[in-house]
């Protein structure tokens, strides 16, 4: 971590989503070799790869707490505008996501995390009334940004 950065997380795409992608590149690439032969099973599947390799990479979620601001994959807010901050539960976690859903507030999560935190903002110039972000360690997170 750098001097400015004081907390940063990353998760990464779950074992099952991607051992699920490989499966499913396996199986395509089996399907047309057995239906037009190995030169062009061999191109899908080389193709295939870079993109489900792009898509990993991608799907990393990066959570940045630095001394005034908060960055969340490519969003970014200063610490003076947030407000209220919640830890969710796993069952309130499923809820925000599903009949709670706020298509107004900032949703930075993959459908492999478990837990996170519900930030609103202060801010009526920022789009968003709130973030929904995913987290490892919410309650660690939740210190960090308090802690100004």
């Amino acid at each position: 971590m750098s001097k400015e950065l004081r907390y940063s997380e990353r998760i990464f795409p779950s074992l099952g989503a991607t051992l699920s992608l490989a499966a499913l590149i396996s199986s395509m690439t089996f399907a047309i070799w057995a239906a037009l032969g190995l030169v062009i099973a061999s191109s899908l599947a080389a193709t295939a790869t870079l993109f489900a390799l792009l898509w990993w990479i991608r799907a990393i979620h990066t959570i940045e707490v630095g001394h005034d601001w908060l960055r969340v994959n490519d969003a970014k807010v200063t610490l003076q505008h947030l407000g209220e901050l919640k830890v969710l539960t796993p069952n309130e976690w499923k809820c925000e996501r599903g009949v709670n859903f706020d298509p107004g507030a900032y949703h930075a999560h993959r459908f492999w995390n478990k837990t996170g935190l519900k930030i609103q903002l202060r801010d009526e110039r920022d789009p968003h009334n709130a973030w929904v972000i995913a987290s490892k360690n919410p309650e660690t997170l939740a210190k960090f940004l308090a802690s100004d």
